[in-house]
């Protein structure tokens, strides 16, 4: 969502053509409700709050999110720690 533009011809090349941003938007909506079956509140809420306003703060803060749901992570990451702000 981030660099759609930049990005498209790569997303097609892993079998995902999209032609607009807003079928990715889509999809990203059908993952969310999805996740509902096995996902943390956090990683729900983080990609919701992502699929309404995709910053790359929002991005990070769900891929925290994913990484501590996923591998039982103790992480104390934070957006400002990754970007170096």
């Amino acid at each position: 969502m981030l660099d759609f533009d930049k990005h498209q011809k790569e997303l097609k090349k892993h079998g995902r053509d999209f032609t607009a941003k807003a079928q990715l938007l889509d999809e990203l909506i059908i993952e969310r409700d999805n996740m509902i079956l096995f996902a943390s509140d956090k990683v729900i809420l983080s990609l919701s709050a992502y699929i309404r306003n995709p910053t790359r703060e929002g991005y990070y803060e769900l891929a925290i999110s994913m990484r501590k749901d996923l591998y039982g992570l103790k992480t104390r990451l934070t957006f400002s720690e990754i970007v170096g702000v």
